[in-house]
């Protein structure tokens, strides 16, 4: 997998960026606040339809703009592709992606975030479905380290992010929960407000539990992976490492739980089971990482991790996903950073500094 061109219209602080990337190392330079990260996210967006930094994707249009265009030339193991994909702001209504990942009491309901997308491949039209997943990435940045310290919105956020670039059934299968989800919801209000329309829920709940029990399916099989991969190269970046055990909290969703839980999600307001609960835990020497790993044991198994992840999407899909990495330099020691960066020679990456760390390499200056 590589990409040769991007060009970016009014994303972040680039009103109009074009790139030529090397097949090999790209070097991207720039003091802090020029827009490096800016087009590891956009590269990214490509690979999953949505920005690992912004919670809407509106966040990403240059203000006073009404849209943002992400375009680029890639080349995977036997095809050519243009790929195209626009977030243009709109008057009203909300991606029902959020309640994936916040509750209904962070969501401020602020209109001004809301937007739509639109994506075309060689100039054709297509749904988010037919685009997510054709260019891969694997992308390590120092917000990663939220992946094991911060909020199971976050881990749910890392292990969709790989599924939508594998397994296109996924995507879709996702977006059928959330608006069945969301329509839920919107009837838990409504019988807690007027007391109309318990016999609703059923339909509702007969979707969320096909819709829950395949998106846990495709979520146990890859957490396995992580799982049994990140050991070996655990042992790899220390020798004196101790293994990880990565443990799935999933959230199950039956029609005994709906009926369990069914007093307390209308007083909610919102429900309470199923995959949009589900979180991981990382286990080191049986402690939970989050709260008793050092720094640099959290690194260790985030490097991991990311190496696992390659892995994942390779096997999965018989391509070698494009490498983003964002400022390794000033977030890893020194062995980290080797160990990832030997990872380069077997796949396409593009790096961002503030600093150039070797010679004769391949760089844009910002």
């Amino acid at each position: 997998m590589i990409v040769n061109k991007l060009k970016l219209s009014n994303f972040r602080n680039h009103k109009n960026l074009s790139l030529e990337i090397d097949p090999a190392t790209t070097f991207i330079i720039g003091d802090n606040g020029v827009g490096k990260t800016n087009i590891l996210e956009a590269l990214h967006m490509l690979s999953t339809s949505k920005s690992f930094r912004a919670r809407y994707d509106s966040d990403v249009i240059n203000y006073p703009a009404k849209f943002s265009t992400i375009k680029a030339s890639i080349k995977t193991s036997d095809e050519k592709y243009d790929l195209e994909l626009q977030v243009s702001r709109r008057e009203s209504g909300r991606s029902h992606d959020d309640l994936m990942y916040y509750s209904p009491k962070e969501d401020t309901k602020d209109e001004s975030h809301t937007s739509t997308k639109k994506v075309k491949v060689n100039g054709v039209p297509k749904s988010i479905f037919g685009f997510a997943g054709i260019f891969k990435s694997v992308l390590f940045t120092p917000q990663n380290i939220d992946v094991i310290t911060g909020s199971p919105a976050e881990r749910r956020k890392y292990i969709d992010s790989i599924l939508f670039q594998i397994d296109k059934t996924y995507k879709r299968i996702h977006n059928n929960y959330t608006k069945a989800l969301k329509q839920r919801n919107k009837l838990l209000e409504r019988i807690r407000e007027e007391r109309k329309g318990y016999d609703q829920l059923g339909y509702w709940e007969n979707i969320l539990e096909q819709t829950g029990s395949d998106i846990h399916k495709m979520r146990s099989e890859l957490l396995s992976f992580l799982n049994k991969n990140s050991k070996g190269y655990g042992r790899t970046l220390n020798s004196g490492y101790s293994e990880i055990e990565i443990k799935y909290k999933k959230s199950l969703i039956t029609k005994d739980r709906f009926d369990e839980y069914r007093n307390k999600e209308i007083a909610a307001k919102s429900t309470l089971i199923g995959p949009h609960k589900d979180d991981f835990i990382i286990e080191y020497n049986n402690y939970r990482l989050s709260d008793f790993g050092s720094r640099g044991q959290q690194r260790t198994v985030l490097v991991a991790l990311k190496m696992c992840e390659t892995d994942y999407i390779e096997e999965k899909t018989k391509e070698t996903p494009v490498l983003l990495l964002d400022d390794i330099f000033s977030e890893l020691d020194k062995k980290h950073r080797e160990i990832l960066i030997s990872m380069a020679p077997k796949q396409q990456t593009i790096i961002t500094t503030t600093e150039l760390p070797v010679k004769n390499a391949f760089v844009i200056n910002l």
